[in-house]
């Protein structure tokens, strides 16, 4: 199985490995002490009450003023859209914060997960302009 869009792969093998995790029986586990219980086994003495308040601590020193960060990328401001109503075919967008849904100024994917050997993503159009309108996905050619 070959997947191109590394967001895609990415969901694709997070999804696997949930799988494997589900399917691996679970044996019940034996009952631990609390930490309440440990901390009289190790000298603590007083009530559970005592000992959550001995939990708190005064407030540290304030720490550095850490570097200034790099500048966003556009692409990192995007606001997205996610439809699985038709899955195993869903839908992704992209488009500028406060788009309108209505408007031509989203990147459409449409993600075929239907083949569990392979999940096929084609662009609205054929290209990943910002050139279409997310309400229109369901009806958009893909390519």
């Amino acid at each position: 199985m070959f997947i191109r869009d590394p967001t895609i792969r990415r969901l694709k093998r997070a999804i696997d490995e949930i799988n494997q995790v589900l399917e691996q029986p679970i044996p019940p586990g034996e009952n631990g002490k609390s930490a309440y219980e440990l901390a009289v086994d190790n000298g603590f003495i007083g009530t559970i009450q005592e000992w959550l308040d001995s939990l708190v601590g005064t407030d540290g020193i304030q720490g550095l003023q850490g570097d200034k960060g790099e500048e966003g990328s556009a692409e990192n401001s995007l606001t997205t859209r996610f439809d699985e109503t038709y899955s195993p075919i869903y839908y992704l967008g992209d488009a500028q914060p406060n788009s309108s849904e209505s408007d031509s100024v989203w990147r459409i994917k449409r993600i075929d997960a239907s083949d569990q050997k392979q999940v096929v993503t084609l662009f609205a159009d054929g290209n990943n302009n910002f050139d279409n309108c997310w309400d229109d996905r369901l009806i958009l050619n893909y390519s």
